[in-house]
């Protein structure tokens, strides 16, 4: 009797078991998807080189807006679209001769007197993707920042 109410036991209990599979829910980490409602913006500030705190002004990001610095102004970006994955995190100066070509070029931006210069890439998803930031030539700028990618969204 104990062989037959073991196999009606594993009878009843492979369905109950089959049945919780397939009730069986993933969920994924929406905090990791785009946001499609969000506006991609590029907010860049640019600043006349001084040492702050024993560290020169080369472009590392700082906490906050600089206070008591002198704003930069008529000083232009301009931003590219870039269609093939770069080699490394660094525009080398093969990549710079490709993405930079007149197709490519999206927009360019200049500081305002407070040294702020502003891009909108739209709202949603639809330019997400990466781009290419250069600093142009400009008198009043002895050295440019070092051209950058950038990933939208960041």
């Amino acid at each position: 009797m104990s062989k037959k109410m073991g196999k009606l036991g594993i009878l009843l209990l492979a369905p109950i078991m089959a049945l919780g599979l397939l009730s069986t829910t993933a969920f994924a980490e929406t905090s990791s998807l785009p946001d499609t409602t969000t506006e991609r913006v590029l907010t860049i500030y640019k600043y006349a080189p001084t040492t702050e705190n024993g560290t020169p002004g080369d472009g590392t990001a700082v906490a906050g807006i600089a206070t008591g610095k002198t704003p930069l102004e008529n000083v232009e970006f301009e931003i590219y679209k870039v269609t093939a994955a770069p080699a490394g995190t660094t525009p080398t100066q093969a990549e710079l001769t490709a993405i930079m070509l007149p197709a490519n070029l999206i927009a360019t931006v200049r500081t305002d007197a407070n040294g702020y210069a502003k891009y909108s890439f739209g709202t949603g998803t639809t330019n997400d993707g990466r781009y290419l930031v250069v600093e142009k030539a400009n008198a009043a700028v002895q050295t440019a920042a070092n051209p950058f990618y950038l990933s939208v969204p960041l």
